[in-house]
């Protein structure tokens, strides 16, 4: 069996930057304060992941500091920053980069999901072992794990941060086989 990879797609935390419907609504300080302790809830994830770590940062300057943030984990962390383009061109040539150097099972989460925990990881890896694609739908309409055996299918034309993004995804990947 291949072993899964846990692939943690981030943005640095900063004012101005990221959180932007929370920011409208809680000020950028505030907004700034919960991506900081959202990523904290990924990154505790990321640590209690049984194999390899992938960190994707937003920007390839973010190399050194994702670096920073698993020092502990040592050789089961490896950093993978996100090339251009919008979220889906990202995560296609991302899964690309990590398909091509020997990757096969992947669960991508970002962090935004706190409240999923070992078990909620524990359930997506068991039916990635039966289906090809995993996909756990937030309540927003978004997915807050997307895991899948294949290379995903094109991704940019996606409703990226809409609520109909879970349902043109999972049909996206129907759509592919």
């Amino acid at each position: 069996m291949t072993e899964a990879v846990l692939v943690l797609v981030c943005k640095r935390p900063a004012l101005g930057t990221g959180k932007q419907r929370l920011t409208a609504s809680l000020g950028p300080e505030a907004a700034k304060r919960i991506a900081d302790a959202m990523l904290a809830c990924a990154l505790e994830d990321a640590r209690a992941w049984p194999g390899p770590v992938v960190i994707a940062p937003a920007h390839m300057d973010d190399q050194a500091w994702a670096e920073g943030l698993l020092p502990e984990a040592g050789s089961k962390v490896r950093v993978q920053p996100q090339a251009d383009g919008n979220l889906g061109q990202r995560l296609n040539t991302l899964d690309r980069t990590l398909r091509a150097a020997g990757l096969e099972q992947l669960f991508y989460i970002g962090s935004d999901a706190p409240a999923f925990g070992a078990d909620h990881y524990a359930a997506a890896s068991d039916a990635l072992n039966h289906h090809d694609t995993v996909l756990v739908p937030s309540s927003d309409g978004g997915v807050v794990l997307m895991g899948s055996c294949q290379p995903w299918p094109g991704l940019s034309g996606l409703p990226w941060s809409t609520p109909c993004l879970g349902v043109a995804l999972a049909d996206s990947c129907r759509a592919a086989g």
